[in-house]
């Protein structure tokens, strides 16, 4: 592939950024974007059909989890950008409720006061769950909610088994007022919790993001990766010895831990003024793959 050849498969914001400064090249690196793949599609198109069910006293439900940096947050952010908010003078004004993340301790109180003070509604601390629940509903119905998604449901599944329990009838309470799905997203932590409550079963389905595999999906993905970073020079990194220093490097299968690679190794090469990633910034940029990290924390 000759330069030029590259330079017109650039998806559009790369292209333009190829003559902007240094500067402005590393910022554009490390934002976040959005690159489609076969799991995160299948996971999209199932919530789309639950956002598009009709309103029912018990509707379909889903949880989705996989392991930290695997992409779950990143797929209901673009599921939530599917479906944006408006100013509600001719369609809903917040079709999605995305709540970034449960309460730290599961507490029924705190899920409904979390939800109220996102939606930035007054309400009292003393005031009753069941009140609180009303007002959530009611706010859902003016805004126009047709999906609710609770992320970082794990972190609401901490302490006693009681409490656990308390909450997962909060969050069933909360699924039978709205009467309209909810998609739940949490670590296998949350699936180990659910599995207990046969009740809960039968409302949220289990889907997984699980971890990849090394073969063609990873290259055709790294392939898509590299045409949006501002290049002039083909990388390549969809090649036999590239990808596979990704995905060995990276360590965790974690589609997460690759996207964060390649931008290091990105910036790596930005800051060299190189005109494309080679293995030297594969294998030198400044780069921890998420389960060191964990285990890191740990030990601490």
């Amino acid at each position: 592939m000759t330069d030029e050849q590259h330079i017109a498969k650039l998806f559009p914001d790369a292209r333009n950024m190829l003559n902007k400064s240094t500067e402005e090249k590393i910022r554009f690196v490390r934002e976040d974007r959005w690159l489609p793949y076969a799991e995160a599609e299948r996971l999209l198109e199932r919530m789309d059909a639950l956002y598009n069910m009709p309103e029912k006293i018990r509707a379909p439900s889903m949880l989705v989890v996989g392991d930290s940096h695997c992409g779950k947050s990143s797929l209901v952010r673009r599921f939530c950008d599917m479906h944006p908010k408006t100013n509600g003078m001719y369609e809903a004004a917040c079709p999605v409720f995305y709540l970034h993340s449960c309460p730290p301790e599961p507490d029924e109180h705190r899920l409904y006061e979390v939800i109220l003070q996102d939606l930035k509604i007054p309400f009292r601390y003393s005031d009753r769950p069941s009140k609180k629940l009303d007002e959530v509903r009611y706010q859902f119905e003016q805004i126009g909610v047709k999906m609710i998604i609770l992320d970082e449901m794990s972190n609401a599944l901490s302490g006693s088994t009681n409490k656990q329990r308390v909450f997962m009838n909060a969050i069933k309470n909360l699924h039978n007022a709205v009467q309209r799905p909810v998609v739940l997203v949490g670590t296998h932590e949350a699936e180990f919790v659910t599995i207990s409550d046969p009740q809960f079963q039968s409302r949220f389905k289990i889907e997984s993001l699980g971890r990849w595999n090394y073969g063609i999906e990873f290259q055709r993905f790294l392939a898509k990766l590299e045409l949006t970073l501002p290049f002039e020079q083909p990388s390549l990194l969809a090649t036999s010895k590239l990808s596979r220093q990704i995905f060995d490097r990276a360590k965790s299968g974690c589609i997460g831990d690759f996207v964060d690679l390649v931008a290091e190794a990105a910036v790596s090469a930005v800051s060299a003024g190189a005109k494309k990633i080679t293995s030297e910034e594969i294998l030198g940029c400044d780069f921890s793959p998420s389960s060191e990290r964990q285990d890191s924390k740990r030990e601490i």
